[in-house]
């Protein structure tokens, strides 16, 4: 299966299918990147079109990424807990003492994790795939 990726749409791929991203034209200071959720036998995938320098959070949420925020982008709690490719982790600024703190509890952390309220949109995520963990810790509900 071949897609084309376009417009803020969700599709949504069994577990044997293969998906490219062909990618569409951006204007300049924007950046186009996937969102990917694996489940047991389905993969939601996202494209997410955003401003060079926008929080993540704010990005994600804007191009209905189905993740729960639950604190609001405060840095209280892990529900926005992505998972970054290495060349994108490498790019942003390290994780302070109270994002690391969020971290801890996060569920499915790896070395590459990151809270998206935490993060700004870099040129670096054009055309990476991060990837939200299918198990999340949201202790506010």
């Amino acid at each position: 299966v071949s897609v084309l990726y376009c417009n803020k749409k969700m599709f949504r791929t069994g577990c044997r299918a293969l998906v490219q991203s062909r990618g569409c034209s951006t204007s300049p200071g924007m950046v186009q990147f996937q969102v990917i959720k694996q489940g047991d036998c389905e993969t939601d995938v996202w494209e997410v079109t955003a401003r060079e320098g926008e929080r993540l959070h704010l990005a994600l949420k804007e191009n209905d990424v189905d993740v729960a925020l639950s604190c609001g982008g405060q840095q209280a709690c892990s529900t926005c807990h992505v998972v970054l490719p290495d060349y994108v982790f490498e790019s942003v600024p390290p994780a302070e003492e109270g994002e690391e703190d969020m971290l801890e509890i996060a569920a499915d952390r790896v070395d590459n994790s990151r809270l998206a309220c935490c993060l700004k949109v870099v040129p670096e995520m054009q055309g990476e795939q991060i990837t939200l963990p299918e198990a999340v810790e949201d202790f506010w509900n």
